[in-house]
């Protein structure tokens, strides 16, 4: 548009004036067309400035609605639907299945609109109170140009999953202030230390220090302490939101990261990639969880897992221990994307500053 009123100005101006004009016009023009840019993109002012206001859900109540989602994979073991329902009702939960669940798509949940258009519905249905997925699988970040984030801003709720989800979550938080959750999903083993950690989080909102699990092998990589706002997840789906508007602010912050079935080498890919971006520079610490099935295939053709974060992360300078118990594990936290925490990596700590619901 700029362009075709440039060259009419061309053919109606003498050529000098024209050219006076027409440096005029493009900055003038140009700056008025990024404004008008900026005015017509509806999630333009929820960014992930850190100017965001802290948003929080309402915390869980026996008898409150819970919204199951397949945000990203398909569910190929139906048996784990009403198990995991099961699993909500005797915690004294009422549960509502999304279409998703029950949808395929190739190795998709069904098609992505359809997936963000049903995680938007339970945004809006007050009757929901939380929204946990199902599994994490892929195809979580192909939703996230679908969901109004203004509307989820509005209507602050407790949305849940890992893995995959990592996309959905941090999105969520880095565009709305909302907080978020990293916890189990309906795949996942809801023992007795899971759910402790989930009630501590989403029912009975308590501060403090979380306990590690007896089966937990915690090693500092850096010692010291440090505090910050809470992001991560998986490695991978993380190291994906690099470039994106969906990364949330890393200025400060405590990052948290898992990984499953990936090798030394490429974890050293993806640690390099977070921090050429800049990402790994920002941090104030880190926390390292459960590193599932990634040892290398020839051992003595690869660094170890242990040299592949020292090599990386040492450098850095910054408190660091591995070994907590978040990700693909049986015993995990649910940690709270988006909250104040501070970590002690000598003892092995993290610290919630700050509850993360209501």
């Amino acid at each position: 548009m700029a362009f075709l009123l440039i060259e009419i100005l061309a053919k109606l101006l003498p050529e000098r004036k024209y050219m006076d004009d027409r440096r005029s016009f493009i900055k003038k023009g140009s700056l008025g067309l990024m404004g008008a840019a900026v005015l017509s993109n509806k999630s333009a002012p929820f960014s992930n400035l850190r100017t965001l206001t802290t948003n929080r859900a309402p915390k869980l109540n026996k008898g409150d609605l819970i919204a199951i989602i397949a945000p990203g994979g398909a569910i190929f073991s139906v048996s784990y639907i009403e198990k995991f329902e099961n699993t909500l009702h005797r915690f004294g939960f009422k549960t509502t299945v999304g279409r998703s669940v029950h949808q395929k798509f190739g190795q998709f949940a069904g098609y992505e609109q359809d997936r963000a258009k049903e995680i938007m519905g339970f945004f809006k249905d007050p009757e929901v109170k939380a929204i946990i997925g199902m599994r994490g699988g892929s195809g979580a970040a192909r939703i996230l140009t679908h969901l109004d984030f203004e509307t989820i801003a509005e209507n602050p709720k407790i949305i849940m999953g890992f893995s995959d989800i990592t996309s959905t979550i941090n999105a969520i938080y880095a565009k709305t202030g909302l907080i978020t959750y990293h916890g189990p999903v309906g795949y996942s083993s809801w023992g007795d230390f899971t759910y402790k950690s989930f009630k501590r989080m989403l029912v009975n909102p308590e501060k403090g220090i979380l306990p590690l699990h007896t089966s937990n092998r915690p090693k500092t990589i850096y010692g010291g302490t440090a505090s910050g706002q809470l992001i991560g997840g998986n490695l991978t789906v993380f190291t994906t939101l690099v470039g994106t508007p969906y990364m949330p602010n890393c200025k400060d912050a405590i990052l948290v990261l898992e990984e499953i079935d990936e090798e030394p080498y490429a974890i050293d890919r993806m640690l390099v990639q977070l921090k050429q971006a800049g990402i790994l520079d920002q941090l104030n610490g880190m926390i390292l969880g459960d590193f599932k099935h990634c040892k290398p295939e020839e051992p003595e053709k690869s660094l170890s897992l242990g040299q592949t974060f020292e090599l990386n992360l040492m450098p850095l300078k910054i408190p660091i221990f591995s070994g907590a118990p978040f990700g693909h594990t049986t015993h995990k936290w649910t940690l709270p994307i988006g909250a104040k925490v501070s970590m002690d990596a000598d003892k092995f700590e993290l610290n919630i500053l700050d509850c993360g619901v209501i």
